[in-house]
């Protein structure tokens, strides 16, 4: 995948990103998302993306400049590692000829993309600009910015995860491993932990907040997030139950932050020793105003 990046149309400014295919011809598919699949799809397949996932796209636009090339549309329809029979005999295949693909990928992804796309990856932008851009942002728009700083994790209290399941970025109320059925795609699912930090950013121009999701967060804070749900999820849970029970509760509450306050805290040391390039994005909600009052990482790429 490349990092998103705004083009002009004639309906004004919008998102778009790449995304390279490829299946048993062995030969590299480049397809566009616009808009709205960016911040939807496109997040989703990244974070993943290590697991190279199998994507079924309906309704997609063909086109046949500089070679065959796919792209979204407004009717177009994507689903990520479907429950199909071919999907298992596809996974199969590229699980057997994994270095074959690695090297495929990688020299026709070079090829495909152009100059101009990796001038747009390239483009480092200051922390202390993004606060004059975004004063000056419309409302309901997004943007995407590239900057190279620190994290930081300030907040050792925030829970780091929220349940979900596979392949999902929407949370649920079922617990650790426990089976239900999903509202959204209607099949069985088993809950999962998913990762999410409430961090900040900081170059010498000053710092500013953001907020990360599933292998990004665990990327950042280099835990998965099981093992921080074995590390704080017994003082998240008693949070949320706090209500059911009576006020004594709290003072073993306190008691539990401070037995993982040094776990965290050792967390929070070492992610200061390292520095990232970091590719963000920015919505804004109906008022102009930061939805959340944060950023969304998009992804890190580590600064040896």
């Amino acid at each position: 995948m490349m990092s998103p990046r705004e083009v002009n149309t004639v309906n004004g400014k919008t998102t778009v990103q790449d995304i390279q295919l490829i299946d048993e011809s062995l030969k590299p598919l480049t397809l566009t998302m616009w808009a709205r699949f960016v911040h939807d799809e496109c997040q989703q397949i990244s974070n993943i993306i290590a697991t190279k996932p199998i994507i079924l796209g309906m309704r997609t636009k063909v086109g046949s400049y500089n070679g065959l090339s796919l792209s979204s549309q407004v009717t177009s329809v994507f689903t990520i590692n479907p429950l199909l029979a071919a999907v298992v005999s596809l996974r199969t295949w590229a699980t057997q000829n994994d270095a074959l693909l690695e090297e495929i990928t990688v020299k026709g992804f070079n090829t495909s993309t152009g100059s101009s796309s990796s001038n747009v990856m390239q483009t480092i932008t200051k922390i202390s600009e993004i606060a004059e851009i975004l004063d000056s942002t419309e409302a309901m728009t997004k943007s995407t910015f590239t900057v190279k700083a620190k994290f930081l994790l300030l907040d050792l209290h925030q829970p780091f995860y929220y349940m979900s399941y596979v392949n999902c970025n929407k949370a649920t109320g079922y617990d650790y491993n426990e089976k239900f059925s999903c509202y959204n795609c209607k099949n069985m699912r088993i809950g999962q932990p998913r990762s999410r930090a409430y961090l900040e950013i900081e170059d010498d121009t000053g710092c500013i907040a953001v907020v990360s999701f599933g292998l990004v967060a665990e990327e950042i804070l280099n835990f998965a997030a099981v093992h921080l749900l074995e590390h704080t999820g017994e003082v998240i849970n008693l949070f949320i139950n706090f209500f059911k029970k009576t006020y004594y509760i709290m003072f073993y509450i306190f008691s539990l932050l401070q037995e993982h306050l040094p776990y965290l805290a050792n967390i929070a040391s070492a992610i200061l020793e390292k520095k990232w390039t970091i590719h963000l994005r920015a919505e804004m909600n109906q008022y102009g105003q930061l939805r959340q009052n944060k950023l969304n990482v998009l992804s890190v790429e580590f600064i040896n």
